[in-house]
């Protein structure tokens, strides 16, 4: 390789570097660092060296790509031209409790199996060096190993797996429009985004919404369905529900207004950002949806862009409801608003979060803006970028309040658990009650109690209640978080019964 060309992928790098240096130091410093991940800013050497070695393009944007993906942030990717195939592998694999399962497939007996190589290669080692399609987010892990996004498609011309009793499954293409109706099938997918109805055997209400990424008149008739809903509870004095958002990749922050029918007061969670004026507002507008060349990119940033640092409070508001207790379902797909949404539904006491994993983070709702390359250009790549970042580990995955193992791929155990957590939440709710009026009591008689001037004593009836208030709290201690082994791996796919109200949607 020449002089020449190593220099053009140096170059091309070094405004990488230099424009990610500008937008994500503070993130990289402060966030990954923190969470045990390496500060990709601090490899830029071992890049540099890698394009030593660089001797197409292709390598060049598969370096590239490989540096993004080290920064875990599902908002900074680089956006390649979409390949239209005629057949794909049929072929879904899904990552479950620190195994990999086929989750859907033509071959009805895959399901729910492990799956231990493919093409013979271990799965691990497949996983970690292949590209996946996986929506808008990098297929990635952190350095224990944990999956960013659960669920991906095989991009391969063949398939030949390798399961877990050792025998060996090879998989045809098939066509695309194939494909898509047999994973539409197997999702029981609906046209409508919001499915309303009540636990199978229960009467607690359930409520799921795939994706807060509507438009128009979907995203007017999906407040419809859940105002609806939220009336006819209220009518019937309800005070329980389980909200389910997995699989819901976010979109608009609206959907915290319209999930505020279920609420009976305002929640409140602040959240610290920073960002960098001159990436975002007016000028964003101006370039959004398409790529602007990095060369003016750096020079507006040099012009007009300093640092913002400020608050901002995410609001559920209040939409006089009578329901009390609340269960918010998550997965790791839950990604950007859906994220921000559980973060201020958990922080701010508005629900507990229930789920088999963490969810998929990067949770402050991020206005994008795209960049190119002359590099990247050439071949019709973008780099895509968050224009302001969260300084409250936003950008981070939300671990549920109570984790519900996930044993297999035919029974939805997280969905099963819900009566018995609701349950508790109430003894746990009760528990706070009792302990509350305790300290209450103990309080007004240690401001009327006939103690000596000056003697820090406490007579025996307030040490008492005292007492009871600590032994209380204990008791609630010891009780949070725990679902019994008799709630785990149970449940089915057909355990909500829709009610007179719902419209449509998908069983998980």
């Amino acid at each position: 390789m020449n002089d020449a060309t190593q220099s053009k992928y140096i170059d091309d790098f070094n405004k990488i570097y230099e424009l990610l240096y500008k937008t994500l130091d503070k993130y990289a410093t402060e966030f990954l660092e923190v969470k045990g991940i390496d500060n990709p800013l601090l490899a830029k050497n071992k890049v540099l060296e890698q394009l030593k070695m660089c001797s197409n393009d292709k390598q060049y944007i598969q370096i590239v790509d490989s540096y993004l993906q080290s920064f875990h942030q599902g908002h900074l990717f680089l956006k390649k031209p979409e390949e239209k195939k005629d057949e794909v592998i049929p072929l879904i694999v899904k990552y479950v409790d620190g195994k990999y399962v086929a989750s859907i497939s033509n071959n009805d007996s895959l399901e729910g199996k492990e799956i231990t190589a493919i093409n013979g290669i271990p799965i691990g080692e497949y996983v970690i060096g292949h590209t996946f399609e996986t929506g808008d987010r990098a297929f990635s892990f952190d350095k224990n190993g944990q999956l960013y996004n659960p669920e991906f498609k095989i991009n391969d011309d063949s398939c030949s797996l390798t399961m877990l009793d050792g025998s060996i499954v090879a998989l045809d293409k098939i066509p695309v429009e194939d494909a898509i109706q047999l994973i539409s099938q197997k999702n029981n997918i609906n046209k409508e985004n919001v499915r309303c109805g009540y636990l199978e055997g229960s009467n607690i209400p359930y409520i799921s919404i795939q994706s807060f990424a509507r438009q128009g008149e979907k995203k007017e008739a999906d407040k419809k369905i859940i105002e609806s809903f939220a009336r006819e509870l209220n009518e019937k004095g309800v005070t329980d529900i389980v909200i389910d958002i997995r699989g819901n990749g976010g979109g608009s922050d609206e959907y915290f207004d319209y999930l505020g029918a279920f609420a009976d007061r305002d929640y409140m969670q602040e959240h610290e950002y920073e960002q960098l004026v001159g990436l975002n507002g007016n000028v964003l507008n101006e370039i959004h949806g398409k790529s602007e060349d990095i060369d003016t990119t750096l020079q507006r940033m040099e012009i007009n862009s300093n640092r913002e640092i400020g608050n901002h409070v995410s609001v559920i508001p209040n939409g006089n409801s009578m329901i009390k207790n609340r269960i918010l379902l998550v997965d790791g797909e839950v990604f950007s608003s859906a994220d921000k949404f559980t973060k201020t539904a958990q922080g701010s006491g508005f629900a507990k979060v229930v789920g088999s994993q963490p969810t998929a983070g990067d949770g402050k709702g991020i206005t994008t803006y795209s960049v190119d390359t002359p590099i990247l250009r050439d071949s019709g790549i973008n780099i895509i970028m968050p224009s302001s970042m969260g300084l409250d580990f936003s950008e981070f995955q939300t671990t549920p309040d109570y984790i519900v193992p996930e044993n297999n791929l035919t029974t939805d155990s997280v969905l099963s658990a819900c009566p018995q957590i609701i349950e508790q939440i109430k003894n746990e709710n009760q528990f706070s009650s009792k302990t509350q009026d305790i300290l209450n009591q103990a309080d007004n008689l240690l401001e009327t109690s006939e103690l000596n001037k000056g003697q820090e004593q406490f007579s025996s009836e307030t040490r008492e209640l005292l007492h009871q208030a600590d032994s209380l709290l204990n008791e609630s201690r010891e009780n949070q978080g725990k679902v019994s082994p008799e709630h785990q791996g149970l449940g089915n796919s057909s355990m909500i019964t829709p009610s007179t109200s719902t419209v449509g949607g998908r069983t998980r």
